[in-house]
């Protein structure tokens, strides 16, 4: 039988402010999405593993923080978490110190991976995980060939796409050409890209969860996922319940004249 080894999520954007297109109580919304991954993880008994963007900004206020907090440890494992582009002041990873995260990590609710050693652990006595952390600006690079494990994970914040570009020019690694490259990792998260998608190749997989929450327009029809690992290297997609009302109908109204006004 398949053994779970972590759960693998990204972009979850804590924010203290409301979307404009959103008309639900969008603030508890994110905490109960929050504590449902948690249950999740503590059902399964395993750690969690965020590709950035814990936050939706770098500094956050004492009243968010004070919220968060008791919400993180509910977690019975670890919740592992790589800093993204909006979890570092001025998007440098040298300030890391000074944001959210390091107030979070002091406070013993997450524990911030940074590029370097990898972080392992042993779960059941069984399973040696090791976790090669590489944050915003931070390139994907083979794993330390002396760090023995039965599985290789690389958590990467970088813009990965599946097929087509999201925009015209857009530049971006491909899924399949970033497993090709790194075939010594068994996974690859990658977070950045608000897209929930997964690719394989010969027993790899990438895994992009997308985010956790609906913020624009054009997710409207996002179904945010959360991802269980197993350690013979399959995953199991869990979707995040979501409230099919939560967004402003004169907001959707709004957008769809203009739409329409702007192809005349």
């Amino acid at each position: 039988m398949a053994i779970p080894i972590a759960i693998a999520t990204a972009d979850i954007h804590i924010r203290s402010s409301i979307p404009a297109c959103r008309n639900d109580n969008f603030l508890e919304e994110q905490f109960g999405k929050l504590e449902f991954i948690i249950n999740i993880a503590n059902k399964y008994h395993v750690p969690i593993i965020v590709a950035g963007d814990l936050g939706h900004v770098a500094i956050w206020g004492d009243k968010l923080l004070s919220k968060v907090i008791p919400v993180l440890k509910k977690c019975d494992n670890e919740i592992l978490v790589i800093p993204g582009q909006h979890d570092l002041p001025y998007h440098r990873i040298s300030q890391w110190e000074e944001s959210a995260l390091s107030v979070l990590q002091s406070s013993n609710a997450i524990k911030v991976l940074l590029s370097g050693k990898p972080y392992t652990y042993i779960f059941k006595d069984i399973v040696k995980v090791s976790v090669n952390a590489f944050p915003y600006g931070v390139e994907i690079t083979n794993p330390d060939k002396n760090t023995k494990a039965d599985i290789n994970i690389a958590v990467a914040h970088m813009m990965v796409i599946k097929n087509k570009p999201l925009w015209e020019g857009q530049q971006a690694s491909k899924s399949k050409i970033l497993l090709k490259k790194f075939p010594e990792y068994d996974f690859i998260i990658t977070g950045d890209n608000h897209q929930t998608f997964t690719d394989t190749y010969q027993g790899q997989a990438l895994i992009n969860p997308g985010s956790m929450m609906r913020t624009t327009i054009d997710q409207i029809n996002h179904k945010p996922a959360i991802f269980v690992l197993y350690d013979d290297l399959t995953f199991k997609k869990i979707y995040i319940p979501i409230d099919s009302n939560a967004f402003e109908d004169n907001y959707i109204d709004n957008i769809l004249s203009n739409d329409e006004a702007n192809k005349r």
